[in-house]
């Protein structure tokens, strides 16, 4: 028995409502994306991630200051504070 058979579910990526079926087969990670198209964007988004995290490693090995990157990336403080923190203990190790 499937517990999301025929729920309706909003789709993560662009907020369209669509009914879930037994076979529904767009789905990762628990969540349900109303097409291929959608579905597809979560792994594009995790590429773009991955780039912008690689972005802000270089600004920081750069020299740049955080309100810099924060300018220029236009990344949160915390999250350039957190990639600040893991190239130090990375430098650390070696």
């Amino acid at each position: 028995m499937n517990t999301f058979a025929n729920q309706e579910k909003v789709c993560p990526i662009c907020g369209k409502e669509f009914i879930a079926r037994d076979e529904w087969v767009y789905k990762r990670n628990g969540r349900f994306y109303c097409s291929w198209h959608c579905y597809r964007d979560t792994s594009k988004k995790k590429t773009d991630r991955a780039e912008q995290r690689e972005r802000i490693c270089q600004a920081i090995k750069d020299g740049l200051t955080n309100s810099e990157i924060m300018k220029l990336l236009g990344e949160h403080s915390a999250t350039i504070e957190y990639w600040r923190r893991k190239l130090k203990e990375e430098k650390g190790d070696a």
